[in-house]
Formats: structure tokens, sequence, C-alpha cells
């Protein structure tokens, strides 16, 4: 027998081995390639109520359901994105067992289901529980090509599932975006007061209209930057908040626009910026009394999320909200030189 015989006679061995191992720990542990991975969870999902994702190398989210709606309990109960959540869950209960993997803890990390304390790439823990009946806990590590690789935790086997599991890390993630969205077209009136320099206003007369007009209005030699007229008309399109802040430092000062839209939608924004750089913006909405109920449906929608809250802002909005008014005014360009 030359040395190709035996090497392929090992490989052989090796696979077979292999094979018995993995044939084994299924019959120990009662259960086959093919099965559900959690077979009571397809009927839990309704029930679900409370959700922890932790995952290695960042903090815990928490998530509960109260009165209908979800929130992330680590930013004060603000309102949460449960898309990813929803999508996840289901694709869990769907997941069947492809293949027996290893049992023996040493061999974790070679696939991401060691416990999360001692991990340090993609290893998640996921929790739920539905009122005080636990449902599940899962760690989910690295994806392979037809799935992803998990452990259930009260069971020291590991197996590839059919699905891959993928849930958003870090828990800013999870916040509900956007905050409010007013495009620029549906703003009627924003009024600022700015930090530095007079207050001042721009607005349209009507929705059609292009251009809003600046008030105190032109002198006869200044010109409009219609650029910055635009990025202030449209700071509130699509507004996404970066996070919610706890700590908010005393010493800010805050500038202050009014922003009220055609159909009776006024907005009370506040921003200011700290030495660093970091942005903080907060939002209070209401009606007007001639606002339909639609529009007062969306001030309590916005309220539900932002009363009561500072935000860090996204850079577009808080700057373009910063502004004074004599960066609405085109600089005179000097003459050019005979």
């Amino acid at each position: 027998m030359n040395k190709r015989h035996v090497l392929i006679l090992a490989a052989v061995a090796l696979s077979l081995a292999a094979w018995f191992a993995s044939h084994r720990e299924q019959q120990r542990f009662g259960v086959t390639e093919g099965e559900l991975l959690v077979p009571q969870l397809a009927t839990k999902l309704a029930s679900i109520d409370a959700v922890s994702i932790q995952p290695a190398g960042n903090d815990t989210t928490t998530l509960v359901a109260r009165d209908g709606q979800w929130l992330v309990v680590e930013r004060g109960e603000y309102p949460a994105d449960t898309t990813a959540l929803r999508k996840e869950l289901r694709k869990l209960a769907e997941a069947r067992r492809v293949e027996a993997k290893t049992a023996q803890a040493a061999f974790y990390p070679q696939l991401g289901v060691e416990d999360v304390a001692e991990a340090e790439d993609t290893t998640v823990r996921l929790t739920a529980r539905a009122g005080n009946e636990p449902v599940l806990d899962l760690i989910i590590g690295k994806s392979a090509a037809s799935g992803s690789y998990v452990r259930l935790l009260d069971d020291p086997q590991s197996w590839l599932i059919d699905q891959r599991i993928a849930l958003p890390r870090v828990t800013v993630a999870w916040l509900d975006n956007p905050l409010l969205s007013v495009a620029r077209n549906d703003v009627q009136r924003m009024e600022i007061e700015p930090l530095d320099g007079p207050d001042y206003a721009i607005h349209k007369d009507d929705p059609e209209q292009t251009d809003f007009a600046l008030e105190p209005a032109l002198a006869d030699s200044e010109q409009l930057n219609a650029a910055n007229v635009n990025r202030l008309g449209a700071a509130l399109s699509s507004l996404r908040i970066e996070d919610v802040v706890a700590d908010v430092p005393a010493e800010l000062r805050w500038s202050a626009a009014r922003v009220s839209t055609f159909d009776g939608l006024v907005l009370d924004v506040s921003v200011a910026k700290s030495d660093d750089n970091t942005r903080y913006l907060r939002v209070e909405a209401r009606a007007t009394d001639e606002a339909d109920d639609a529009v007062k449906d969306r001030v309590s929608a916005i309220n539900s999320k932002a009363s009561g809250r500072t935000f860090l802002g996204p850079q577009y909005s808080v700057d373009a909200l910063s502004m004074t008014r004599a960066m609405l005014i085109r600089q005179p360009q000097p003459a050019p030189e005979d």
C-alpha cells in the first residue's frame, strides 16, 4: 500500500469518526438533523413581550412590549424599531437543524458559540420571554454559507441551522427612526432664534412656491444664499436621531426654531453644540386649531417619542438650524483686478 492510499484511508477514517461522533451526539440529546431548532417557538411568537440582545463586546439591549408598543429599556423606554427582531424571530421559528457540530466547550470558539462573556467576535446571546415564561435562550455564532452556527444555552450541543440570523449589535440601531420628517415643500414658515445675531424667519405663501423669502427682507445691496436657505428649509426632512441622551451638559447654549407647515403642524426645535462638536436636539410638536385629525395624530406620534427627551442629532439638521441670518446672505465677490 503506497503513501497516497494511506492518506486516503486516513481521511475516510476521520470523516467516518466525525459522522459517528455527530450521530452519537444526536442520539444522546434525542434530536436529529432536519428537526426544528425550537419546536415551540412558532406558537409563542405572538406572546413574547421581552427580549434581550447581548452581543460580545457591546452593551446589552433590552426590548419590552407595553400597551402594544416595543420600547428600548436602556434608552429611557424610547420606542423601538422591531423590524429586524420580528424578522429574525420568525426565521428562528422556522429554523431546522442541518448538522450537529461540537458539544465540547473547548471547540465552541471555532463556531462562535461560546459564552458571550468569553467571546470576542460575532457571538450574540438572544433571550425571549412571554411574561414570566422563558421562550428562548440562544447563542448565535458565526455565519456559514448555508446558515448560522447556534447553541441553545441549556444544551452543550451546537448546531448548523438552515437560517442565517443577523441582529443589530448596538443599542442605537434599535431606536425607532426617523424621529419625524417634514419635507421642504411642506414648510410654510421657519422662525429662527440663533445664538448670535438677530432673529429671522423664512417663509412661503403657497406650497407650490419654489423659493423662501427672508424676514427681515434683504437690503438692496444683499443677495440671498439660496443653497443655505434650502438647507434650512430641508433641515427636518427625514430627521434621524443618533442616540437618546440621559445626561445633558448643563453649560450648553441652545438656539431655537419654530417650524410651521401648511397643514397646521408646528414644531418647536432646540439645538446645541458642545465644545467637542457633539450635536444635541430637542423637539416638541403641536397642532394649530385649523389642523385636521391626521395632523393631530401625527403630533401625538411625534411627542410620544420626542417629548421630554434630548437626542444626539444629525450634523446636517443641527448645523442648518444653527445658522445665523448672515449665513443666508451671499457674500459679495471681490471685483476682478484690472
